[in-house]
């Protein structure tokens, strides 16, 4: 009985004797794969210069893939259209800038971080402020946060607190206590 019969008995032999035999299986493929050329150069057909090259392929490839940027752009954007909203400006009354960062993809400290933009000259004009006394103590609770040569901008941030809506909501009220509905 050959030795290849026996391996394909596997389950009428022990254990060990069906892994010895699909070892020297296994050996004696791989002896035949390294001595045959797999790869006959000489075989070839010869080149014509008729097929594309590597950087061909790769170019034709960024062909294909910005002629579906240009279909995405000839069909789809048309239906952007019916989604526009011509942009209307704040009304002067809402004169508070609140900005708030995020950092995609990662918990960073400065997500907490609420920062508050305002003119002292809107303050004036939505009567928050009504004299120059109350302009005077207000610029001086803003110390440092006053930035004259800016617009007169007031900032203000918070980021003591965990979340930005809460820093917002304590924001607020710093505006609130210190420009109330009776000014200061």
């Amino acid at each position: 009985m050959s030795r290849a019969l026996a391996c394909a008995r596997v389950h009428t032999r022990a254990m060990h004797t069906s892994v010895r035999c699909a070892k020297e299986d296994i050996t004696k493929e791989m002896n035949y794969v390294l001595r045959k050329d797999t790869m006959p150069l000489q075989q070839l057909p010869k080149y014509r210069f008729d097929d594309v090259s590597t950087v061909g392929h790769m170019r034709l490839q960024k062909e294909r893939q910005m002629l579906k940027y240009y279909r995405l752009l000839a069909n789809e954007f048309p239906k952007l259209k019916e989604l526009h909203v011509p942009f209307t400006p704040p009304p002067p009354s809402s004169f508070l800038t609140f900005k708030f960062t995020h950092y995609q993809g990662e918990e960073h400290p400065d997500t907490s971080k609420v920062v508050l933009t305002l003119a002292v000259k809107d303050l004036f004009d939505a009567k928050a402020l009504s004299t120059s006394l109350a302009k005077h103590k207000f610029l001086l609770l803003a110390g440092p946060r006053w930035q004259p040569p800016h617009t007169a901008l007031v900032q203000r941030w918070n980021d003591a607190l965990a979340q930005g809506p809460d820093a917002l909501e304590a924001l607020c009220q710093v505006v609130q206590r210190c420009a109330g509905p009776h000014g200061i």
